[in-house]
């Protein structure tokens, strides 16, 4: 029996040590044997990531078992050419952790423990089931947008970090960004506040605006593999007035007001929520 088991590990390792891609979405990520011969599929919160010097390793997050090792140019990632795009999109999805080793870790949000250490203010970050050690780091070696030092990372973990790994993934930490369309007018003006989910825009009509067109884009700051259901709701009295003036699209990256039929009013301030769900 012992055999039989020492036999299936062998093979079971000797799977994941063919692997010669991996393909990472939003959504999901593809170990891919070569040739195509296996294909292993994972939540993007089943694994972790490690990077220095132009080699990629892949773990899976509870066990520690290696799935990939390779050079960047062997890792895909949906809307990234490059690896600096690549590890950007790494960054969005994931928690950025360095280390004084020269290494680059991207670890899960969801399903992980974090263990500070008052008197070094180190920090350990675990798998919360089976308590596998993921990386051991000082506590500012977490790399949290416009976050820095120990205290800062302390009441942001109390505060924000595990509420934002519960959202959704695609939405944090980055911010869209917002340009007005020719419906708008002349010189309008137009503001972005939120996340790649949840945004409020507001939008100053300049001179003249017009009766068709494009009123403002949002480009999201990822890309959806198959598209996007944007719902935007007025956000004050202008908006509410103007409803039947204005329709929603969206496509992978963007969500697009539009206007129809009748202009909206010259010089005035429309507020519009909306909220963006990826398929």
């Amino acid at each position: 029996m012992k055999n039989l088991i020492l036999l299936f590990s062998i093979c079971f390792a000797s799977t994941f040590a063919q692997a010669q891609t991996v393909a990472l979405t939003p959504t999901s990520l593809e170990v891919i044997q070569s040739s195509s011969a296996t294909r292993a599929f994972y939540d993007l919160d089943d694994v972790y990531w490690k990077y220095k010097t132009g080699t990629v390793t892949l773990y899976e997050a509870a066990t520690g078992s290696q799935l990939f090792s390779g050079d960047t140019t062997a890792v895909s990632v949906t809307g990234a050419s490059h690896w600096g795009a690549k590890a950007a999109k790494l960054t969005t999805w994931y928690q950025h952790v360095t280390h004084t080793n020269g290494y680059r870790y991207w670890i899960p949000k969801r399903g992980v423990q974090l263990v500070y250490k008052t008197s070094d203010t180190s920090v350990k970050m675990v798998h919360g089931t089976t308590k596998k050690l993921l990386i051991a780091t000082a506590l500012d070696s977490v790399k949290i947008s416009g976050v820095t030092t120990v205290t800062n990372i302390l009441a942001y973990l109390r505060g924000q970090y595990f509420l934002e790994g519960d959202r959704d993934r695609v939405g944090l930490p980055n911010t869209p960004t917002v340009a007005a369309g020719a419906a708008a007018g002349s010189s309008p003006t137009v503001t972005l506040a939120g996340t790649g989910t949840d945004f409020k825009v507001t939008l100053t009509t300049g001179t003249t605006a017009l009766n068709s067109g494009v009123l403002f884009t949002v480009t999201l700051p990822v890309t959806y593999p198959t598209g996007t259901v944007a719902t935007c709701t007025n956000g004050d009295s202008d908006s509410a007035t103007h409803t039947v003036r204005v329709f929603t699209t969206s496509t992978v990256s963007t969500v697009v007001m539009n206007a129809i039929t009748t202009a909206l009013t010259d010089a005035t301030a429309y507020i519009w929520n909306c909220h963006v769900a990826g398929y």
